[in-house]
């Protein structure tokens, strides 16, 4: 009986550490963007997830390579049509939402990212780039507020997708 249980002790966590997430490895991470044509795509990691940001003439793709399991890519791809909004979200994940900036003026002039979730402000430096990945523990989905500030402490753009329950206006 013991040599039963010790067996299918032994079988499971060969199972459970077979089929865990790792991440992925230079050479996994080449030919994702080989594979999906993000050769000229902007690469931002963060803690084990690399998002790749791409535009084209008609559409904003975001895509997200988490890791690796049995030899194939856990990944997402968000493609976005492009229209007047100067602002792009995908790559969702607990704790992760990928953001793409199309307007100059906007990446230009914005000093800090105001991120508010759940009645409470988070506030992050930036620096003329048009793609960043917001970490965030409470993002689980896409009701919050997003703020892009100049230095004069000016919203230059809000994004926010109800319903959120804020006192911020």
């Amino acid at each position: 009986m013991r040599k039963i249980v010790g067996s299918l002790i032994i079988v499971a966590l060969i199972f459970l550490t077979g089929c865990q997430t790792q991440e992925p490895s230079e050479a996994d991470r080449t030919r994702f963007i080989h594979e999906n044509n993000l050769e000229s795509a902007i690469e931002l990691s963060e803690q084990g997830a690399y998002y790749y940001f791409l535009e084209s003439t008609d559409k904003v793709h975001i895509y997200v390579l988490k890791g690796m399991e049995s030899a194939k890519f856990v990944s997402s791809h968000t493609e976005l049509p492009k229209t007047d909004e100067p602002l792009y979200l995908g790559g969702l994940y607990p704790g992760y939402v990928g953001i793409y900036l199309t307007s100059k003026e906007i990446i230009d002039s914005t000093k800090k990212v105001r991120f508010i979730i759940n009645n409470e402000t988070f506030d992050y430096d930036f620096s003329n780039q048009n793609a960043l990945v917001i970490k965030n523990k409470q993002i689980t989905n896409y009701n919050f507020i997003i703020e892009f500030i100049d230095n004069k402490g000016t919203v230059l753009y809000k994004y926010y997708n109800g319903p959120i329950s804020s006192t911020h206006d």
